[in-house]
């Protein structure tokens, strides 16, 4: 399954008084960035431009000229990674998150073809011809790619939630 690390590092010594919170303050901290990639980066995974943002395996010239054109909806027509939406409203529908004092998981459930698509012959069922597919893209690993943009802005994002809740547990609050 995709990982996604972020080199997060927290040094020194805690404020005084809230060294036994903030192993709460780490995982509410990690859990809300993990929800915050989920909200807004997973988005940019199926939008225009996404093949300049990350890195796309090629799609085979059968999927983009017969395929996409005429069984797209929407954008599905033209952003890589979308055809119907399908994958894209079960990943941000179903989905959880978990969190320890050092690491956050995002679980996501995605349709059966995003996750395990099929290789293998079948019989086309319109010409009576055999098909064979040899390969398909990882989509999993496509979608939970992190650039270094995106890297950056939740890097910013955790240090930003860590200093809040920091100084909301010196508060009292």
């Amino acid at each position: 399954m995709p990982l996604v690390i972020l080199e997060c590092k927290i040094t020194g010594n805690p404020p005084v008084g809230i060294s036994r919170k903030m192993p709460k303050i780490y995982r509410a901290a990690l859990k809300a960035t993990a929800t915050g990639w989920h909200d807004t980066i997973l988005e940019r995974h199926f939008t225009p431009g996404n093949d300049s943002r990350y890195r796309f395996e090629p799609r085979n010239q059968v999927y983009l000229h017969e395929i996409k054109p005429f069984q797209g909806t929407g954008q599905g027509r033209y952003v890589k990674e979308l055809l119907k939406g399908q994958s894209l409203r079960w990943l941000r529908t179903f989905f959880s998150v978990t969190a320890t004092q050092k690491q956050a998981t995002l679980r996501m459930t995605a349709p059966t073809y995003f996750e395990h698509p099929f290789i293998g012959t079948f019989v086309d069922p319109r010409t009576g011809k055999t098909k064979n597919i040899t390969h398909q893209p990882d989509k999993p690993a496509e979608v939970t790619q992190v650039n270094e943009d995106d890297r950056k802005s939740l890097m910013a994002f955790a240090r930003s939630e860590i200093q809040l809740r920091t100084e909301l547990a010196l508060r009292g609050i």
